[in-house]
């Protein structure tokens, strides 16, 4: 009866933390999948962590024995046959009758008799994920700067008299529209983590950090920016027209746009030639934003105030936390394992970064990655917060375990630089299960429960579910373990199905353990002749258990 309780509590409890998460708005970022194992399982942990990283995961995991998996043999079991044959005496220890493993159980050391108590791990990580269709809109603008000789057409139209062609112009107008479409390109999203996890039974502590770094569009079509800082509108049409023979614009979208050149001031003969020029460049000319960029780089056109087209300013916003975190985690069970709670109390130190990158800068090499990096680190500020994290089990069966976490439970913040502006840290919502039917067979599948806003890019969102299948034979001394899954992001905003394949292997040598992982999209864009995979994630662990 009372076990019956615990589980219906246990369920309260993950319902009560789920609707929790549902009323308010998560401004979190991307679930990190700390630790090479759990890259491996398609980014699943919440319930199959059974290691020290359970710190991070779920800190209700840690007073959990393995699930599922029978004890190994120590020195001073024996089968009492006086062969010291440590395999046939974990045989007789398995062949216990169900009171004798009650029994065994309810000791204060014998639970953890034949299970690792002490554990060590030192996992790093390192993921880059490029959402959307930002490489190819790169791509197509670095294309159209080379083909079309965008710094040419500057100086040509800067000369006096201007020579810029029919056909230079209708590259400038394409040069906006390929910067316009970076807009709703898509993002890219960084992120770093690491660290030291310590773990005694339910006791675990540890010193890690997590980074994350986005990069967002910005666009700067309708900046201060002419078609030429020294001839004028007029002086460009002449030279694009020579002849007074262009015909008017074809097209509504050209029509409309004529008029309202005319209605900015700008002359009859010039809106008439610029309007029908850039109809045939092929381009949505019935763009809102598109029209009002070329009006004002008509007016702009010689006042002596204004820059050259290369000067745009339209680039990316890049803003970036680390989170240094100091964590004391304390995990206990109720009714022989059926239910566990845990928390993980944290002290946060944060450094924040921002900058803005030009994009006509970058492609036309008048900054360098070097010139990027110091700007960036320039901008660095640091804030001390508190965190604190829980989670919860339930282990119903002997073979089956549920769990829930919430990370970053009380909104951590972190200053910016010389702003007011702040990186919100807000909470994540996670659960997971994990089946293993047999003890050297496991299947996972872990999902946010709510979607996650980073801060480090505005406009990206995610709602990942993945998971994977692990087949771990062991033996007292030795293990060996193969990994495989899969997860996808269920607000990737792209036609095409994009899951991202994982995998990974394991080694225990004694007490010495060793993980290894990798993980890559199945989607691959190119940029300057190079195949770019939409998420690319390595991983790797070493570890002492024993």
């Amino acid at each position: 009866m009372g076990s019956a309780r615990s589980v219906w509590n246990g369920i309260l409890f993950v319902v009560l933390l789920c609707l929790a998460a549902a009323c308010d708005e998560a401004r979190a970022e991307r679930f990190t999948p700390v630790g090479a194992r759990q890259r491996a399982l398609g980014g699943a942990g919440v319930a199959a962590t059974e290691d020290a990283t359970s710190i991070y995961w779920n800190p209700a995991n840690l007073p959990l024995l393995p699930l599922n998996r029978p004890p190994r043999a120590t020195e001073s079991e024996d089968d009492g046959d006086g062969d010291g044959d440590a395999a046939k005496d974990a045989q007789a220890k398995r062949r216990m009758s169900a009171e004798e493993e009650e029994e065994f159980s309810r000791g204060s050391d014998g639970k953890w008799t034949g299970y690792d108590q002490f554990q060590l791990q030192v996992p790093l990580n390192f993921e880059l994920a490029l959402t959307g269709d930002i490489v190819a809109r790169l791509d197509d603008l670095d294309d159209l700067i080379v083909s079309s000789d965008v710094e040419g057409v500057v100086e040509r139209a800067g000369q006096v008299p201007p020579q810029i062609t029919q056909q230079d112009f209708q590259n400038l107008v394409r040069f906006y529209d390929e910067i316009d479409s970076l807009d709703d390109g898509g993002d890219g999203i960084g992120e770093v983590a690491g660290g030291l996890f310590f773990r005694y039974r339910g006791f675990g502590l540890a010193l890690y950090t997590t980074s994350y770094a986005g990069l967002h569009p910005r666009i700067r079509l309708a900046s201060e920016v002419g078609f030429s800082d020294t001839a004028s509108v007029d002086q460009i049409a002449i030279a694009l027209d020579p002849s007074n023979s262009l015909p008017p614009p074809q097209t509504a979208a050209g029509q409309q746009f004529q008029q309202t050149l005319v209605a900015a001031g700008i002359s009859n003969f010039a809106a008439r030639d610029l309007a029908y020029l850039a109809e045939q460049s092929g381009v949505d000319l019935s763009n809102p934003e598109l029209q009002s960029a070329l009006t004002l780089a008509a007016q702009l056109s010689g006042s002596g105030t204004a820059n050259s087209i290369e000067s745009n300013q339209t680039g990316a916003e890049t803003r970036a936390l680390s989170t240094q975190e100091l964590a004391i985690s304390f995990g206990i069970d109720f009714f022989d394992e059926v239910v566990s709670l845990g928390v993980t109390p944290k002290l946060m130190h944060g450094f924040t970064w921002r900058d803005e990158i030009v994009v006509a800068d970058v492609l036309m090499d008048d900054q360098s990655f070097s010139d990027i990096v110091e700007e960036f680190s320039v901008s660095r500020e640091s804030t001390l917060q508190f965190g604190i994290d829980a989670g919860v089990s339930l282990q119903p069966f002997s073979w089956l375990r549920l769990g829930a976490v919430g990370r970053n439970l009380n909104k951590p913040r972190f200053n910016f630089k010389d702003s007011d502006d702040t990186y919100e840290l807000d909470p994540q919502f996670r659960a997971g299960i994990a089946i293993r039917p047999v003890p050297s067979i496991m299947l996972t599948v872990d999902g946010d429960i709510v979607e996650n806003e980073s801060s480090a890019v505005r406009s990206y969102e995610s709602q990942q579910i993945g998971g994977g299948l692990e087949f771990n034979p062991e033996w007292d001394h030795f293990a060996f373990a193969l990994r495989g899954g899969m997860y996808i992001d269920l607000k990737d905003e792209s036609d095409e199905f994009r899951p991202v394949i994982t995998g990974g292997i394991g080694l225990r040598v004694a007490a010495l353990v060793i993980d290894v992982a990798g993980s890559m999209s199945t989607y691959i864009e190119e940029f300057r002749g190079y195949d770019i995979p939409g998420a690319l994630g390595l991983a790797a662990n070493i570890g002492l258990t024993w």
